[in-house]
């Protein structure tokens, strides 16, 4: 029978191809092109890595859930040298060539940060509230330096010692108020140690009038939650940040923790200005006097004043836990350096808890400050990846050509555990530092390195020297059975456990 005309012949629809066997083919094709795109046409084919890396991240970001991404990728620098494939487009270098490129130090080009990281430093969210971590190219990180890194110097520093004075008795009532209340006298330090911090970064930052300071456990906590926060946007994105952000559930209020920040931070500064105003006189000088003379908009004097106190608070106390548990692993180290206060400090002389001059210390307690140096080493404070971003043109490192546009990093911890510059990586080595070479000072990254390199680094040291030196002298420190001494890493190294507690024994003084 013929068809008759008029009739329309029935067209099949979309939903008819998505057969079973016509989806399997699409997938199957879709995984093919994939694969010989980044095998055989990929940016990063020539260099070395494990398979996967050709194709995906997702093992680096497993190990990045689990607290552990720097010793996952200097286990991929050990297995396949000084230049890694880590992703598709995601790069490690090592070895002092590699720091010295990566950290602008050896090219006219330098490398840009990556704009995630950037956004995450930047705690107000607006562009005139970059700061020197915030900058997207090193010379603007450079130029702000120079508007205020004189406050950091070493020698604003030893000039403002009886300001840091006032701090360290805080910091020693701290701890004889805990251990006293404790019916064993075991004290929890990191909490002490990041006290102290906190005080002494708003003394330089703030000129003592830092609200956050009257409530140190307070603005731990929400430095805490900050750090969360920061690392839900850098990993899961902006968009997933502000969907929490936006739900009013009680439970994802730390996701919020970056407007308490930011008030806190705006009410001190306003507070600050009050104070200049009305008393002249008793200005001295601190960041925020130097930066207003600098003539910056109060959005970017907050902004440094947000990321000081950011970046200068958990750093040093999570350090000052690590140096500490390394010593008390040495008994020979921890007997050397008991003795080398003590002779610095003598008995009939130094009196309990009275606050030692820097200088001496610095001078005469060397092996203190080779066990800070040392200490931080192996726990580096910013263990692992700290993006930057290949120019256009490319660059070569150690002879290996590394494309532009991919993202390249140095990790601190590889470069802190080079065989070559520190013989026994893995071993805490003070005496070391004894005989510093000037590959060791290169590789030694732990506050970075160039014209982003960490504004307070004199200020840190300082802290720690004299955290120690008191600790060292007024106590003996017993650590307390089944701490739990393993360390975790998300962004920031510090204790899985949180805290550490040690059992202080008041010495005879």
């Amino acid at each position: 029978m013929g068809l008759v005309l008029g009739t329309a012949v029935p067209q099949p629809t979309a939903l008819a191809y998505l057969t079973p066997q016509n989806i399997a083919v699409a997938i199957i094709a879709f995984l093919l092109e994939y694969i010989i795109k980044w095998r055989f046409f990929g940016p990063l084919r020539h260099i070395p890595g494990p398979w996967w890396s050709h194709y995906t991240q997702i093992p680096d970001g497993y190990h990045l859930m689990r607290g552990e991404r720097a010793l996952y990728i200097h286990s991929l620098h050990e297995r396949y040298g000084p230049t890694i494939r880590v992703g598709p487009t995601l790069v490690g270098v090592s070895g002092t060539a590699g720091v010295k490129m990566v950290y602008g130090t050896a090219l006219k080009k330098p490398f840009t940060r990556n704009p995630q990281i950037t956004a995450m430093f930047n705690f107000q969210r607006k562009p005139e509230a970059d700061n020197i971590a915030s900058f997207h190219l090193p010379g603007d990180a450079l130029k702000r330096r120079r508007a205020y890194g004189n406050i950091f110097s070493r020698g604003n520093i030893l000039a403002m010692q009886d300001v840091f004075k006032k701090c360290f008795e805080n910091y020693f009532a701290k701890l004889e108020t805990l251990r006293t209340a404790s019916p064993n006298g075991i004290v929890p330090m990191v909490r002490c140690f990041r006290a102290l911090a906190l005080d002494a970064i708003t003394e330089v930052s703030f000129g003592g009038f830092y609200k956050g300071a009257s409530d140190p456990d307070h603005q731990m906590k929400l430095l805490d939650n900050l750090m969360s926060a920061n690392l839900v946007q850098l990993h899961l994105g902006n968009a997933i940040y502000s969907l929490l952000k936006s739900i009013p559930w009680k439970r994802l209020d730390w996701v919020r923790s970056m407007e308490d920040f930011c008030r806190i931070t705006s009410d001190s500064t306003a507070l600050y200005l009050s104070n200049r105003a009305a008393n002249p006189s008793q200005a001295r000088k601190d960041s925020l006097s130097q930066l207003l003379s600098y003539g910056l908009p109060r959005a970017a004097v907050e902004g440094e004043a947000l990321a000081n106190v950011f970046a200068g608070t958990d750093t040093t106390g999570n350090s000052t836990a690590f140096i500490v548990c390394e010593v008390l692993k040495k008994p020979n180290v921890h007997r050397r350096v008991v003795e080398e206060v003590f002779n610095a400090f003598p008995e009939g002389v130094y009196r309990m808890g009275e606050v030692m001059e820097f200088r001496k210390v610095e001078e005469e307690c060397r092996l203190l400050k080779w066990c800070i140096k040392e200490g931080m080493r192996r726990h580096s404070l910013a263990p692992g990846p700290a993006l930057r971003v290949v120019p256009d043109d490319g660059v070569v490192v150690d002879g290996m050509f590394i494309p532009g546009k991919v993202d390249i990093f140095a990790q601190s911890h590889t470069s802190t555990h080079d065989p070559v510059a520190f013989p026994q990586p893995e071993e805490f080595i003070p005496d070391r530092w004894e005989n510093e070479t000037s590959e060791m000072r290169t590789l030694w990254t732990v506050f970075g390195s160039g014209p982003r390199i960490c504004i307070g680094e004199n200020l840190a040291m300082m802290e720690m020297q004299m955290m120690l030196a008191l600790l060292f002298r007024n106590y003996e420190l017993v650590q307390v059975p089944g701490t739990d001494m393993r360390i975790t890493e998300f962004w920031l190294r510090s204790m899985k456990a949180g805290e550490l507690h040690l059992k202080l024994v008041p010495r005879s003084v």
